[in-house]
This record gives structure tokens, C-alpha cells and sequence, in this order.
């Protein structure tokens, strides 16, 4: 069974425009891609050096996993990119 939520951490300096809850994001890695639905953002602090934190849930079956994670999304209707420096799948 293929995991279908993950958290991505992507760094606290990325433009969060377009990171709200229920959004829909792309995902890249060595996989391909995959459309994901955003259903949670936490970002640490007020101070831009620290993390974002999203919790995403994909519309698709995917071969992402651990082993092969998601290593980009691109958001804001594709205006804006971000490099995934965690991706940990949840069941």
C-alpha cells in the first residue's frame, strides 16, 4: 500500500505566497511528480531562518517514498519553488 500524506520541510527564506491550507502544490523528485493538497502549514517562527513545516496530502498514487522522496515542490500557481530539504511519509 503506497503512503498518501507527507511533511515537507523546506527552508524559512522560501516565499511562503501560496502555502495556505487546502492549496494545491507540485511535488518533483526522482519519481516524476505529484500534485499534493496542502492540509497543514507551521512556520517556527516570525524570524525567516526558520523552517516551514507542510503537511500534504497526494491526489494521486505516487512511487514517492522514504527512499525516494519528493526533493522540490513548486506553488503559487507555479510562480514559486522551493527545495524539500525533509520529506517524511505518514501513514
Amino acid at each position: 500500500m503506497k503512503k498518501k500524506k507527507a511533511i515537507l520541510i523546506i527552508s524559512g527564506q522560501s516565499d511562503p505566497t501560496g502555502l495556505d491550507v487546502g492549496n494545491t502544490e507540485v511535488g518533483s523528485g526522482m519519481r516524476g511528480k505529484v500534485d499534493m493538497t496542502i492540509t497543514s502549514f507551521k512556520h517556527q517562527t516570525a524570524f525567516g531562518d526558520q523552517p516551514i513545516i507542510l503537511e500534504v496530502k497526494e491526489q494521486s498514487k505516487t512511487y514517492f517514498d522514504d527512499a525516494h522522496p519528493i526533493t522540490s515542490i513548486r506553488y503559487n500557481h507555479m510562480r514559486n519553488d522551493a527545495v524539500v530539504t525533509t520529506c517524511t511519509f505518514i501513514s
